[in-house]
C-alpha cells in the first residue's frame, strides 16, 4: 500500500471511475484517502521535452494508457525513419536546384564538354 502511495504521489491518483469499475479485488482499500494530483512533468521538469512525454506516457496510471517498452521504441524507431526520410527528401531537392542551377553553364575543353554536376563537392565531372 505505501509503494502505490508513492506512485499515487507522482503519477496523480486513479479516476473514481476506475475504482468503481476495477476488477481488481480489495482495490477500494488501495484508493487514497485525498486524491493526488500528477506531478511527472513538475518533478522531472529538467528532461528534454522528448523524453519527458515519454516518461509520462510510460508512467500512466490507468494500464489501458500506459505505453509499453515495445511501443515506445516502436515510436521512437517511427520517427528515426520520419527525419531521415525528411533529410533525403532536402538533400534530393538541394541537388536537383543545384543541378538545375548548373545546367547549361558547360565549361569547354579542347574538343570535350564538361559539366559542372553537384556531386558533394562541385567538381567538374566529364
Amino acid at each position: 500500500v505505501e509503494q502505490l502511495h508513492k506512485i499515487f504521489k507522482l503519477c496523480g491518483s486513479p479516476s473514481e471511475e476506475f475504482w468503481r469499475t476495477s476488477k481488481l479485488p480489495h482495490a477500494t482499500s488501495f484508493k487514497p484517502q485525498q486524491p493526488y494530483l500528477r506531478r511527472v512533468r513538475e518533478t522531472f521538469k529538467d528532461f528534454p521535452p522528448p523524453a519527458l512525454a515519454l516518461l509520462d506516457h510510460l508512467l500512466s496510471v490507468d494500464p489501458a494508457k500506459r505505453g509499453t517498452a515495445t511501443s515506445a521504441l516502436e515510436s521512437e524507431l517511427k520517427k528515426l525513419l520520419s527525419a531521415v526520410k525528411y533529410i533525403l527528401n532536402h538533400v534530393i531537392f538541394v541537388s536537383r536546384q543545384r543541378a538545375v542551377a548548373m545546367k547549361g553553364h558547360g565549361v569547354e575543353n579542347g574538343n570535350r564538354k564538361e559539366t559542372l554536376v553537384p556531386d558533394g563537392n562541385m567538381e567538374p565531372q566529364v
